[in-house]
Formats: structure tokens, sequence, C-alpha cells
């Protein structure tokens, strides 16, 4: 009797979420479509809709607790369609909640993600993080005990698996290993033309938070916000972040700042990749391996070569530079700049950045004017974006609007099968959606404009416990 009256209950609970999630999905949407029609240089006539749904938030998550423990996590989407943003409050709450900081697909079903998890002082306060790499396989997660990052080409060939004393360059996912660099290790850094940068630099792992190896299998980019940008090839170390110039710039600064004589000589005998910083540090490699492109905070966007001499500059069409992608074809350089939450992203022309020329906004294709970007994929028709807001949004080559969904929280990390049937998407709250792209048929869950279906979910919110929903 107590179970059927327990049965009873989540059916109950189950149909007033979903009438509650219908209607008020419903409203956002025409509220939405009404705004984009003026592209909201108009106010929408119609209020914006309340979100009545967070006196559900602890029912739910309890259930979505309970039914993953008693293995019945399949059932929980027909009963409660997932939604993100009741939790929000329930998040805050939650200091085991993990970001989820790169996925790289394999194939449906079989990818790895990285995450890091936020540690707390016993007064509550971030004291550090502590990251992870896992594989998903079989319906099942697997912690890689000694991988500490990792990185892929991007035709998916080689990948590069980051531990405590070496980079590993892989043919496959799973492959024989084709090169190892030791870690860590002291090596001689040089400027592109051979010049010396720095001697004694310690190479760590550290020095791999970004990673994209080439597609021989014998070079690697590196890189890290504290340091730049190094190129690894089998006879050298390329710093292509900093440049000379900026070495120039900055000594040039110093001289002109410095407080005392001293302080000027101790700053001018610093190796260049300790004398930066670098926030917003991003890094993208061409499909064909030929061109590499960059940028932080303070810079512009940069096109390199691939033995790493700069070719071409672009200006910025909002305030830092924060995100770079090559398109599929490698025809266009796709850039975001961001302005706190906000942002814009334009497509250049590779072969124009390529020019040694630099290249003004009227050369740039505008593909979106609303997004802080922290995630993008290539596509046949064009390019998926994740925002900081929590949106993923398609425009094509042209930067024609395709579709907006939204999916909630910080958007960080994005991947996509092959076939483009899947787009996997990470958040810095620690939420992994799997989304099928172009269904037929529309959700009436969904907050969006796309016939875009959510298929699963899972979260890193609990300390010992992966959740699927």
């Amino acid at each position: 009797m107590r179970s059927f009256m327990r049965t009873l209950q989540v059916k109950r609970l189950s149909s007033l979420f979903k009438k509650e999630t219908t209607r008020y999905v419903a409203q956002v949407n025409a509220f939405r479509a009404e705004g984009m029609r003026t592209k909201w240089k108009e106010q929408p006539k119609t209020e914006a809709p309340i979100d009545t749904r967070e006196k559900y938030a602890s029912q739910i998550y309890d259930l979505v607790l309970k039914y993953n423990n008693d293995g019945k996590s399949d059932a929980l989407r027909n009963l409660f369609p997932p939604q993100t943003e009741i939790f929000y409050d329930l998040t805050t709450q939650k200091e085991t909640a993990s970001h989820i900081e790169k996925i790289v697909c394999i194939k449906d079903d079989l990818f790895l993600i990285r995450m890091i998890t936020p540690q707390f002082s016993p007064e509550h306060t971030l004291s550090s993080f502590q990251g992870g790499c896992y594989l998903h396989q079989g319906n099942r997660f697997t912690k890689l005990d000694d991988v500490k990052g990792f990185g892929v080409c991007p035709r998916k060939q080689i990948y590069a698996y980051v531990k405590s004393d070496a980079i590993e360059l892989r043919n496959g996912w799973d492959g024989d290993i084709l090169r190892t660099i030791a870690l860590p290790q002291s090596v001689t850094l040089s400027f592109p033309d051979g010049s010396i940068a720095q001697d004694h630099f310690e190479l760590s792992h550290r020095m791999a938070d970004l990673c994209l190896p080439f597609s021989d299998g014998k070079r690697i980019l590196l890189g890290h916000e504290e340091h730049g940008v190094l190129l690894v090839d089998e006879e050298r170390y390329t710093v292509l972040l900093p440049t000379q110039q900026d070495v120039l710039d900055d000594q040039e600064t110093a001289h002109a700042f410095g407080e005392d004589d001293d302080a000027e000589d101790q700053f001018l005998s610093q190796g260049a990749l300790d004398m930066g910083d670098y926030p917003m540090l991003h890094l993208a490699l061409s499909h064909n391996n030929a061109y590499i492109a960059l940028g932080h905070q303070c810079s512009s966007h940069r096109l390199y070569g691939c033995a790493g001499a700069l070719l071409g500059e672009g200006e910025p069409a909002s305030s830092y530079p924060h995100y770079a992608l090559f398109s599929k074809d490698d025809k266009q350089v796709m850039f975001n700049a961001c302005h706190f939450y906000n942002g814009a992203t334009i497509a250049l022309s590779v072969a124009h950045m390529a020019s040694r020329d630099a290249v003004s906004q009227d050369k740039a294709i505008e593909l979106d004017t609303e997004s802080r970007v922290y995630a993008g994929v290539s596509t046949s028709f064009g390019y998926i974006i994740g925002d900081a807001q929590g949106y993923i949004r398609a425009r094509d080559h042209d930067g024609v609007y395709l579709w907006d969904d939204y999916l909630g929280f910080n958007i960080k990390a994005m991947d996509i099968t092959d076939d483009e049937t899947f787009l996997y998407v990470g958040t810095y709250k620690g939420i992994i959606y799997k989304i099928q792209l172009n269904t037929g048929k529309r959700s009436p869950y969904q907050i969006g404009n796309s016939t875009n279906m959510e298929v699963a979910r899972w979260m890193f919110w609990e300390k010992d416990q992966i959740l699927k929903w």
C-alpha cells in the first residue's frame, strides 16, 4: 500500500511539473519570438513569463537520486522532462558540483571529459581545484587515474594524454604511442626565427592546460594562461606567445615604469615565458594543420603559420578576444570577443589574414552579437557556439541565423559526432547534455526554436556519484 501511494504521488508530481513546464516554455518561446522579430529594438508587448517551478526542485532532485540509486534512471525522463533553471538555487548550495572543462567525442556514447571540482575550506571559501579525466563507454564513466588532461587533433586521429611524467601522443584514443614528451624537463625555448627566447624553462603538465596535437603525431601545441603558447616538434620548442614584439613592448613598459634600475634589470633578465600573464588564452588549429589561431584578453585576433610565424591579425568586434575556431573547410576562422557576459563573434577569411595585412572589421562576417563564447564546433553548414548565458547558437558561414536553444548555466565545453547527429555540451555547473540535432520535431519542453532534442544528461553534482537523467 505504501509503495502504491508513493507511485501515485510521483505521478501527480509528474503531471503538475509537465503542465507547468509546457506552459512556461511556450510563454518563453513566444516572448523570445516577439523580441527577435525586432532584434530586441522594441520591448515585447507581452510580459516576461515567471518561472513557478522552483518549488518542485528539492522533490525532483530527491527522485533523481533515488532513481539513480535504484538503477532506474531511464524512467526519469518520461516522468520529469529534464529542466535546468529550477536547480539554480539548489546548485549554489552544492560545494561538490564540478566544472566540465573539456569534451572530446570519439563516437556516439564514447567520449572523454575533463572535469574540475572546486575545493572549499571549512570557512566555505574557495581554496583550490581538483581535476579528473573520465572515459564514457558502455553507459558508464571510468576515471583515468593517471591522466591529468588530454587533447585531440581537429580530425581526431591523434590524441594527447597529459600525465605527471609525460605527454603521450597516440594513434587513436586507445592506439599505439607515437611520441612521448618527458615531464617535467628543462628545455631551451626559441622564437620562430631561431633566436633564443629562454634557457632552462621547466616544462610541466601545467603547461599542457591547453594542448592540441598535430595530425602527424610528432608536433603539439601547448598553452597556459600564466606562460603563453609553445609549438613543440621533434627538434625544438618554439614560442608563439609572447611574440618577440610582445617581449620588446613589455621591456619598454618596464623601462618606462620601473621603480629603479635593479627592478628593471630583474625584469629584463626573465625568460619569455616567465614574464607573461595571458587571461582568456585560447587556441585553435586548422583541420589541415596549416594554420594556428590564438589570442588572449589584451591581444588582437592572431593567425600563425604551422611553423610558428605570425601571419596576420584581426580587430576584435568587442572588448576582449576570447575564443577561436576554424571552419570545417579551413577557409574561415571564427573569433569571439567578450564584454562581461556578452560579446560578438565574427568570421574572417583565412586567406586574407594569411596575407600578413591587418584585417579590419569591414572584412569580417558578423556571426553573433550577443555571446561570450567558451566553446564551439565547426559543422558542414557553419558553426554552433555555446555561450556564458547557457545558449547554443547555430549560424551558417555567411552569418545567417539558423537557431538558438537554451540549455542553462555557463557553457564551457562542446563536441559533435562526425556524422553531426549528436552534440555533447558541458557546463561550468557540472552538466553534460547529449543533444540529437535536427530531429524534425519540436519538444514542448525546450526553450528555443530548433528541432533539436535532448536525449540524455549527466550531472556531476555529488561527491561520489554521477547522476544520469
